[in-house]
């Protein structure tokens, strides 16, 4: 048996198919990245020479963030704040829809207005459900084992509450199956963040599909990141 951690590391430590795109989003702006895990994005746009903050929950995925730890911020991110305000501030590879309640998701974009400067810009990816059959597997390697990645869905609550339920299925090498299941927020177009935007200085400025690639380019299709801006 693997840790949860060791999946989703091997599971996720190859995909470079956002990295451009957050480097041109992030280049020579003061950048906060939510959700950060073990620094896949932030590590590599470090070595790019950006200037970038994490906020990450588990301590045990931070410790893989080269960041000194006035910049590696452990905790919610519902709940952090900051004595700067920041440029842009992303949230990659489907992170922020794990927040699926309501005032937790006006919480966090009241959060995002009062940490973003006036003119700054937030980038917040889903996977959208019309790609999930689509979802590629694929074997990892994790030790000297071969673990085999696959995926699977429920969307029976797609067009009622906006609600879904993802499953991640490593088959691993003495023929036990690990599922690892998540609770997911659907965000299909700009009108599904309206309610939450209510009272606040962001507003929807542009819909970024693929991150502004050709399909054929990319290992997995289907990403959309919804940008927000800071009103003056």
């Amino acid at each position: 048996m693997y840790t949860t951690r060791e999946l989703y590391k091997a599971h996720t430590e190859s995909l470079e198919d956002d990295v451009d795109f957050y480097f041109d989003f992030c280049q020579e702006k003061q950048t906060l990245e939510l959700f950060a895990g073990f620094g896949r994005i932030t590590n590599k746009l470090i070595a790019k020479g950006c200037d970038i903050e994490t906020v990450e929950l588990d301590p045990f995925m931070a410790v893989f963030i080269d960041l000194p730890e006035h910049k590696n911020h452990i905790g919610d991110v519902r709940e952090f704040t900051s004595g700067k305000r920041f440029d842009r501030i992303f949230a990659a590879y489907n992170s922020f829809p794990l927040l699926t309640d309501d005032e937790d998701i006006r919480q966090f974009f009241s959060s995002m207005s009062e940490l973003l400067d006036v003119g700054g810009k937030l980038a917040l990816n889903v996977y959208h459900p019309n790609w999930w059959e689509n979802a590629v597997d694929y074997p990892l390697t994790i030790g000297d084992g071969t673990v085999r990645y696959s995926s699977g869905y429920n969307l029976e609550r797609r067009y009622t509450d906006k609600i879904a339920q993802w499953h991640d299925h490593y088959d691993l090498p003495d023929g036990d199956r690990q599922t690892i299941s998540h609770t997911i927020r659907l965000y299909e177009n700009s009108a599904d963040f309206t309610p939450y935007l209510e009272g606040i200085e962001l507003g929807h400025i542009n819909t970024v599909i693929n991150y502004n690639r050709p399909e054929h380019e990319l290992v997995e299709p289907g990403w959309v990141d919804f940008i927000f801006q800071k009103q003056g």
